[in-house]
C-alpha cells in the first residue's frame, strides 16, 4: 500500500490453453514503446538475510486480451505515474488507476514455445510465428 512503485518493461508474455497446448503470446505496445506496470515493494530483513522482492498489481483483462488470458497487469498511463508514486497517499492505492488499459493500446502475436526455456534469450522470443500452433 505505501511503497509503490512502476515496473518498467517493454512487454509481457501471457499463455493460452489450446488444442495443442500451452500457446505463449507476447503482448507489448502498439507502435513499440515501454509499459509501467502498477506494483508494490518491499524490504524484508531477518536472519541476517535483506531481501528485496515486488509484485505486479493485476486486473481483469481487456476485451481483446480476454481470449488469451482472463488477467492482465495493470498497466499506468504516464499521466498517472506521479499520483500513483504520490507519497502522501499512503493509504489504499487510487483504485481508478486499477484497471483494463484501453483496447486500442496493446497488440499481440503468438511467439515461439522457445520462451518457455530459460536457457533461450534474445529476439528470437518475442519474433511472431505462424497461426499460433508453433
Amino acid at each position: 500500500r505505501r511503497r509503490r512503485c512502476l515496473v518498467p518493461a517493454s512487454g509481457y508474455y501471457e499463455w493460452q490453453v489450446t488444442a495443442h497446448g500451452k500457446q505463449p503470446w507476447y503482448i507489448h505496445p502498439v507502435g513499440g514503446g515501454c509499459l509501467a506496470f502498477a506494483g508494490l515493494w518491499e524490504h524484508w530483513e531477518g536472519d541476517g538475510t535483506v531481501i528485496e522482492s515486488c509484485t505486479i498489481l493485476t486486473c481483469a483483462a481487456n476485451a481483446s486480451l480476454a481470449a488469451v488470458h482472463d488477467r492482465m497487469p495493470v498497466i499506468l498511463a504516464h499521466a498517472d505515474f506521479a499520483r500513483w508514486l504520490a507519497p502522501e497517499t499512503a493509504g489504499p492505492p487510487p483504485r481508478d488507476l486499477l484497471r483494463a488499459a484501453p483496447e486500442a493500446t496493446l497488440a499481440l502475436r503468438a511467439v515461439s514455445k522457445r520462451v518457455n526455456s530459460p536457457r533461450h534469450e534474445g529476439p528470437e522470443c518475442i519474433r511472431a510465428v505462424g497461426d499460433g500452433t508453433d
